[in-house]
């Protein structure tokens, strides 16, 4: 009926569009990220791979003036499946979980410089609201129907990783540097060449700058880039990190892609992108066969109501022809009893008249 349609709408269908959305918001953030730190076929860094929807957020109708929301997702570690209705009532903004209506945390004061922020959104006012005003924002309802390819060509691909390194050929000690990683592509200096010295066995300099203290296989950092030196360097020895523009053959960034479906990304980095998938498809199938076994059993129940009422005021044919035979009979032989009871009374009352004759 159609109660069921809309609490299976409110109860099911609704949160699993949320969860995939958040899935496809998740997938499509950390694949640009990584698409970002690497270089593509001409050498520039790569472009986003993915687009989904903003989040979307509603005024109410209630609401006495014009004042809108602008939501975005600032962290997508923290971000949920949920909806949330944002309120404004005395000065102060606050934030329920809409399915559950429990409170949620918000801090910020709704400015450019200063946005609202909760599970993983930034939220910004266009002015101040009305005492009163609420909104309803939906993080990820039109993420997974908005979902599609921002790529327009495979040479757009950026599989390259955005730094190389190199050990100077006159090294004397046995230390060697890894290949290095992006932790910030939008450095203006990533690309920049960058050298490092190392001063003294425990020691190195960049750029012929500070003096650090060397730990093998330790994190180097700078300019937007990791890398790691291992073993025993000598005085003297140099290691270089560069643009890896033209760099050929190399895959680096496209298999950091690949393993982005099994790195932790959700719930603040403990769950990843195959495990939600998997997660919510073996609820819907829970959900699914739960509904099923009711199903069943309630068909069980309605079939045995159904037999116990047509025992008691059901019709059947054959019975019923039965009693109209027998009641048929019933009222000849009464018919008969009293054709004869009129009979005898007629010969009783004849008797009588003869005898006083």
């Amino acid at each position: 009926d159609l109660g069921g349609l809309l609490a299976a709408r409110s109860q099911v269908v609704d949160p699993a569009i949320n969860q995939v959305g958040q899935l496809a918001t998740a997938l499509s953030t950390t694949a640009n990220v990584q698409q970002n730190a690497g270089l593509d076929l001409n050498g520039n860094f790569g472009a986003n791979m993915f687009s989904v929807a903003a989040p979307q957020a509603t005024s109410s109708i209630s609401n006495t003036d014009t004042t809108t929301a602008a939501v975005s997702i600032a962290n997508v570690g923290a971000l949920t499946a949920n909806d949330y209705l944002l309120s404004y009532k005395g000065g102060s903004y606050s934030l329920t979980n809409a399915s559950t209506g429990s409170a949620v945390a918000v801090s910020g004061t709704g400015t450019v410089t200063n946005p609202l922020t909760a599970d993983g959104l930034s939220i910004v006012m266009s002015g101040t609201p009305a005492s009163g005003d609420q909104f309803l924002i939906q993080p990820t309802a039109q993420a997974a129907g908005s979902f599609s390819v921002a790529l327009t060509s495979a040479s757009q691909i950026a599989a390259a990783g955005a730094v190389q390194t190199s050990a100077a050929n006159s090294n004397s000690g046995s230390a060697t540097i890894s290949a290095g990683t992006v932790l910030d592509a939008t450095n203006p200096n990533l690309l920049t060449t960058a050298s490092i010295q190392f001063t003294s066995a425990t020691t190195y300099s960049v750029n012929g700058a500070g003096s650090y203290t060397y730990t093998s296989g330790g994190n180097i950092a700078q300019n937007g880039w990791q890398v790691q030196i291992s073993g025993t360097p000598a005085t003297g020895d140099g290691f270089t990190v560069q643009s890896n523009a033209g760099g050929t053959g190399d895959n680096r960034n496209a298999l950091a892609s690949a393993n982005q479906q099994s790195v932790g990304v959700l719930s603040n980095g403990t769950t990843s992108i195959n495990g939600a998938t998997s997660a919510l498809v073996t609820a819907i199938g829970s959900q699914a066969h739960q509904v099923n076994t009711a199903q069943t059993a309630q068909t069980a129940v309605n079939s045995q109501a159904l037999a116990t009422v047509q025992s008691v005021s059901g019709v059947n044919l054959d019975e019923e022809a039965a009693n109209l035979l027998k009641w048929q009979q019933a009222y000849q032989a009464s018919a008969q009893a009293l054709a004869i009871g009129n009979q005898t009374f007629n010969t009783f009352l004849i008797a009588i008249s003869g005898s006083n004759a």
